[in-house]
């Protein structure tokens, strides 16, 4: 190999180790560039987070959005200028401190102030405003001070940063929508003074574990509590009274509820999707149980005073295999125990008069009932689709059993009727497949596809003609 040939070889490596060296050189240029950016731009925005606070001026006592708005000539101009309407959210101060001898956080004071993180409120405020801290986004603690009376409706709604709140003992009622959507809040705790939750008040906090109620508390609000989807376990005081519809729906990780024997109203769907909730504790005050739809429930016990099992009380508890019911009990309403699909068993007690429309309908485990002699009327498609049902008896004092009362029940074999019988209505035993044999007093009124799609013989479908009597000339 020539020597001119080496020595251009070695020229081209020393070219390329050159180049390399000069791409490392520019690389760690770069890199140092931008740790020195990334330095400034924290030194800048702790600057900006600490040294570029909010001071309400001294004097004010209702703070108002007026008095909370940054007054630079830079920011006025923005907030003249109508184009510039979706930046003003972010133009305001990250912390703000009200004034001793202010009383009042008036309505929408720090609405949209979205990179608010704190604010110091002083003791001698009595009230917080409608929408005061509504979508406060970066807003992470708060204290309420002791002098707080008033917190009012939405004051809090949005705040989406905020994790625990303390409600002082002089605040009487916390108003609807209070703190809606505070997605992170964990932890609330309410001293001995409050009374009412309102409606929504902590909904949509999907974060919220753990809530302590003091014993002052007499009514939660309808949806209060609605999709707290963290909330395992709440302690409900015996001051209780009353709790609104739909107030825990969605609480998807509630497995257990003791409702003390001072509650005497619960509203309609109050556990709805509750879907691990599979005991209820029910008081011995409770007369009427509304609405329910706790779909997972497994037992429950129905306390001795209650009246009427409302309409859709244990509608779709697929997993309920057996219930007792009381013997104050005097009414089933419709639907009561409509597809509960695993029961099996349940005792009717004596008292009961009513017995609504599709009150055990799709009830598809359910073998044998016995009817109480109060009752007068089985309802429309009361033991619809009750495919397993094998033996119902049916007392004397019943004289009407309604449309499709027992349609779809193919297990039902035999059925006797009582004397006192008037009217069979529309598809009352129609697809009962197994049904072979009946007895129709004289005289009852039956609809002409009473017994359609049984086995039942052409002359079984008819009552017996009654003898007429010979009249004298």
């Amino acid at each position: 190999m020539s020597e001119s040939t080496i020595s251009s070889s070695e020229s081209a490596e020393l070219d390329r180790e050159e180049k390399r060296e000069r791409r490392m050189r520019a690389f760690k240029r770069a890199a140092i560039a931008l740790f020195v950016v990334f330095i400034l731009m924290v030194l800048l925005y702790g600057a900006y987070d600490y040294a570029f606070v909010c001071r309400i001026p001294k004097g004010t006592t209702v703070v108002d959005s007026n008095a909370a708005r940054p007054d630079a000539p830079c920011f006025d101009y923005f907030f003249r200028d109508r184009r510039f309407e979706k930046l003003y959210p972010y133009l305001y101060y990250r912390r703000y401190v009200v004034p001793e001898g202010a009383t009042e956080i008036g309505n929408f004071a720090f609405s949209d102030h979205r990179m608010m993180r704190s604010i110091r409120i002083p003791d001698g405020v009595t009230t917080i405003g409608a929408y005061a801290f509504r979508s406060c986004e970066s807003l992470e603690k708060i204290r309420i001070p002791d002098s707080v009376r008033t917190i009012q409706h939405n004051a809090f709604s949005g705040c989406r940063s905020l994790k625990k709140i303390v409600i002082p003992s002089g605040v009487r009622v916390i108003e609807d929508e209070a703190f809606h959507g505070c997605e992170f809040l964990e932890e609330v705790v309410l001293q001995a003074g409050v009374e009412c939750i309102e409606p929504q008040a902590f909904s949509g906090c999907k974060k919220l574990k753990r809530v302590v109620l003091p014993e002052s508390v007499t009514t939660i609000g309808w949806e209060a509590f609605r999709d707290c989807e963290s909330l395992e376990e709440i302690a409900l005081p015996d001051s209780l009274k009353v709790i609104g519809s739909w107030a825990f729906r969605g609480c998807k990780n509630l497995k257990r509820i003791e409702l003390p024997d001072s509650v005497t109203t619960i509203g309609d769907y109050a556990f709805r999707d509750c879907e691990f909730l599979e005991e209820i504790a029910l008081p011995d005050s409770l007369r009427v149980i509304e609405r329910g739809y706790c779909t997972a429930l497994k037992k429950i016990a129905i306390p001795n005073g209650v009246e009427v099992i409302g309409w859709e009380a244990f509608r779709d508890c697929k997993n309920l295999k057996r219930i007792e019911l009381p013997d104050s009990v005097t009414t089933i309403g419709a639907e009561a125990f409509r597809d509960c699909e695993s029961l099996e068993e349940i005792v009717i007690p004596p008292g009961v008069k009513t017995i609504d429309t599709l009150a055990f309908a799709g009830c598809t485990a359910l073998k044998k009932i016995a009817i109480p002699p109060g009752v007068k009327e089985i309802g429309s498609g009361t033991f619809g689709r009750c495919t397993s049902l094998e033996i119902i008896r049916i007392p004397d004092g019943v004289e009407v059993i309604g449309p499709w009362a027992f349609s779809g029940c193919a297990a039902l074999a035999g059925i006797e009727l009582p004397p006192g019988i008037k009217e069979i209505g529309s598809g009352a035993f129609s697809g009962c497949a197994a049904l072979a044999d009946i007895e129709l007093p004289p005289g009852v009124n039956v609809a002409p596809n009473a017994f359609e799609g049984t086995h039942l013989p052409p002359e079984k479908k008819s009552p017996p003609k009654q003898p007429q009597t010979e009249t004298e000339d």
